[in-house]
């Protein structure tokens, strides 16, 4: 016969998981809510077995239990206290003095839990349980426990209110902290928004949000201009409406975003009424917050730069070609001018040693202007002519091992004659006996011939000095110094352009073409010499040329 048990629990949760554990396992079972309800349920009918809660309405557990066993009729009935609130040892020796065979804590393993009931059930019905009625404490004795078994929970109850009340408050922070981070991020995502709508709206560039299969999702107001479309017909087309399918670019860019996720280059687009126009394209691929591949397309109409660019293009070479022609012009022109030039300087020679004998100063003066002033022809159809050549690419640079000292001492004896003529000093310094570096021998003598011949000219007292040494990087440097009137620090950035020297006109106090720095620099570029310059006005200029030691020509 199966047993019956009555089940007493306020809480329906608990009575629905013992009554499907106990059923289960072939009990019969009555439940009920409060040791009252139990009470009455025992009087109608006979129960193998209770189980009850402690912490209950109405009547309790342990009021319950008490009244059961001063019950004549109910006393012998195993009695189960089931409880999750009443966990000190305490309230289990309590409760077990009040008559209860069992004191089990929620929650328990289900299988342990059944097998608890089986054993106390088999104790009946072996005899073997001893009642525990005859142990019952006095009355006066188990209202003092019993109240102390009250005020044992009360206070616990307190200490978990008063720590409930701690976790609620940090609970309560927390949840105050993390709405107003939530609010600030909403803030900063709003503001976040309205920024890039404002960018959106206010680009000049056209912004497509597309899918990379070729979709369009959104396009902003400069695409819309620029594809004379609307948003809709945009997104209707989509990459394949709007970017010429012929274009070789479109497949190599679209492989390019695809292998590194970004891809910048020139494509062919095409407007509404069929129009097409070059666009520089700007794309990246990125991955929305639900995993979805995304992408954003920049497109800038070109058209207009291409066409300044070409124009440009243009404009360089056809300046190129006349850079040509004025130098080829030049190159002509010299030839034509020295030639004659050539022949006036000789026939004036001969002529002075056919009067050589006369005593006649007009002829003199005469003579002397003659070849002064070709010979000044002459250095500017020279400046011209090697000019010429240096622009125009034909100077074949011819580096062999090469004296230094020679070719300085050699160009101090071509110039004593001027220096000596206007009084000035024209010294070498040099602790070297020979300096050998291989360069091109022509460029280093005109590179300080030009240097020598200007210093000269713009120094009217003091003199000249020339220096020959290795620097700190073990390169030979020639430095030329002079106490002439020094170059103004305005016109040092024009040094070396052609035709430019400081006073310009007609007027100007010193001759030349203003070839001669320019020459310079030219020729210092070829052989890979750095030159460097300082000067003060009215007190002096000193240039430095640092040699570089080039591969022999083979």
């Amino acid at each position: 016969m199966n047993m019956k048990i009555i089940l007493v629990d306020d809480k329906e949760e608990n009575l629905y998981m013992l009554e499907s554990l106990l059923t289960g396992n072939g009990y019969q079972i009555k439940s009920t809510q409060n040791g009252i309800e139990a009470l009455a349920e025992l009087k109608d009918d006979k129960y193998d077995l209770i189980i009850s809660d402690i912490l209950m309405p109405v009547m309790d557990g342990f009021a319950f239990c008490r009244e059961c066993k001063k019950d004549e009729t109910l006393k012998n009935i195993p009695f189960i206290f089931y409880t999750a609130t009443y966990t000190d040892k305490k309230d289990a020796e309590f409760a077990l003095s009040l008559g209860a065979d069992r004191f089990v804590l929620k929650p328990q393993d289900p299988d342990v839990f059944i097998e608890i009931v089986r054993e106390l059930l088999h104790e009946v019905e072996d005899r073997k349980l001893i009642p525990r009625t005859k142990n019952l404490m006095p009355e006066n004795v188990l209202l003092k426990e019993y109240n102390a078994a009250l005020i044992r929970k009360l206070e616990d109850k307190m200490q978990q209110s008063e720590e409930n009340e701690k976790k609620l408050k940090i609970y309560v922070n927390e949840l105050e902290k993390n709405i107003e981070e939530r609010a600030a991020i909403e803030k900063e995502l709003s503001e976040s928004e309205e920024r890039y709508r404002l960018i959106l709206e206010n680009s000049m560039d056209a912004i497509l949000f597309t899918a990379p299969d070729g979709s369009i999702f959104s396009a902003n107001k400069a695409a819309c201009e620029l594809f004379q479309m609307t948003e809709e017909e945009i997104i209707q087309k989509g990459r394949n409406g709007i970017v010429d399918q012929s274009d070789p670019n479109l497949q190599i860019l679209m492989k390019e975003r695809r292998e590194k996720g970004k891809a910048k280059g020139q494509l062919i687009f095409t407007k509404k009424d069929g129009t097409k126009f070059p666009a520089e394209m700007t794309s990246s691929i990125f991955t929305t917050s639900e995993g979805e591949k995304r992408s954003t397309t920049i497109i800038r109409d070109i058209t207009e730069q291409m066409r300044v660019n070409q124009e440009l293009i243009d404009s360089k070479n056809r300046a190129e070609k006349l850079n040509r022609l004025k130098t080829e012009f030049l190159a002509q022109m010299s030839h034509e001018i020295r030639s004659p030039l050539n022949a006036i300087l000789n026939f004036a020679q001969v002529i002075k040693e056919e009067v050589n004998d006369e005593e006649n100063e007009t002829l003199e003066v005469a003579f002397s202007a003659i070849d002064s002033a070709s010979k000044r022809m002459i250095r500017t159809v020279d400046s011209i002519l090697n000019m010429s050549e240096l622009q125009l690419g034909t100077y074949e640079l011819s580096i062999e091992r090469t004296n230094l000292v020679h070719i300085l001492k050699s160009l101090i004896s071509e110039y004593q004659g001027t220096a000596d003529h206007k009084k000035l000093n024209l010294n070498f310094v040099t602790a070297f006996h020979e300096a050998i570096i291989n360069t091109d021998d022509y460029a280093v003598k005109q590179i300080v011939a030009n240097l020598i011949d200007n210093a000269l000219k713009y120094t009217n007292d003091g003199g000249v000095e020339v220096k020959l040494y290795k620097n700190n990087d073990s390169k030979f440097c020639i430095e030329i110094s002079d106490t002439g009137i020094g170059i103004s620090e305005e016109f040092l950035p024009y040094l070396f352009d052609p035709f430019r020297q400081e006073e310009q006109g007609y007027s100007r106090t010193f001759d030349g073409s203003g070839l001669g720095m320019a020459l310079t620099d030219k020729y210092c570029k070829l052989i890979n010499a750095d030159i460097q310059v300082d000067s003060q006005k009215y007190k002096g200029t000193t240039f430095c040329i640092t040699l570089g030691d080039l591969k022999l020509t083979k």
